[in-house]
């Protein structure tokens, strides 16, 4: 199987609801836009994104003697740094051989503290810690600032990083960020929710039980927080 493209999620959808017309069609394109994407928007929550990689000279700006921030063009992009690798060189990224360490991820108080009471010299760069930093700027979004234990000179630090929910639309950006059995989901969970609009409510638990396993299990333990009294107290 290959993950759907926004067309055949959209057709998939309105086959199950019984919607599937050209003419008297019970949404305008610009609904069926958003009820696919909000189903997407779960569904990539769920699968807890995709992981992508960028080297320290894609991602990297200096910021002050013993930290990075991100640039302004990458910030948008990274909803989660998930690794910060140490490199002995700027272009390669965390899956290459010149990536040669893991670092291991602590409080940025932990980092501060280090580098003031730093006594002794190491070799290898030891941990690391991400934190916000907030613009002045509002029609910039924050960056991400990286500070690291103890900074060795000509070394560089590519990322593995979750990126930011993008919706998706039928002609620029056609396929969603998730696996082929995850994209059969997003129609049927749309279809679930669309279903009671036109009526037809019957359909819903058979479209229900066609979702994964994984899915079914995610959206029942998010219901189930949500209608949690104990949350109340």
């Amino acid at each position: 199987m290959a993950v759907l493209l926004y067309s055949e999620i959209l057709d998939r959808w309105l086959d199950r609801i019984g919607a599937n017309v050209a003419t008297d069609a019970p949404f305008t394109a610009a609904e069926q836009a958003r009820f696919i994407n909000e189903a997407y928007a779960d569904i990539y929550e769920i699968s807890g994104g995709g992981i992508l990689s960028a080297t320290h000279t894609t991602i990297w700006e200096a910021y002050d003697t013993n930290a990075f921030s991100t640039k302004a063009s990458l910030s948008p992009r990274i909803a989660k740094i998930v690794r910060v690798y140490e490199a002995n060189a700027s272009g390669v990224t965390g899956g290459s051989d010149t990536a040669f360490r893991i670092l291991e991820k602590v409080e940025q108080e932990r980092v501060i503290y280090l580098q003031r009471m730093q006594n002794v010299s190491y070799t290898n760069t030891k941990c690391y810690s991400i934190t916000r930093i907030d613009e002045t700027d509002e029609t910039r979004l924050p960056r991400l600032r990286l500070d690291v234990f103890p900074i060795i000179p000509s070394t560089f630090f590519p990322i593995d990083y979750v990126p930011q929910f993008t919706e998706i639309d039928a002609s620029t950006n056609t396929q969603p960020s998730v696996s082929d059995i995850e994209s059969r989901d997003i129609a049927l969970l749309v279809a679930a929710r669309t279903a009671p609009l036109i009526g037809n409510h019957h359909l819903v638990p058979g479209i229900v039980l066609d979702l994964s396993e994984r899915t079914r299990a995610a959206l029942d333990r998010k219901l189930s927080a949500l209608l949690d009294a104990s949350q109340d107290r």
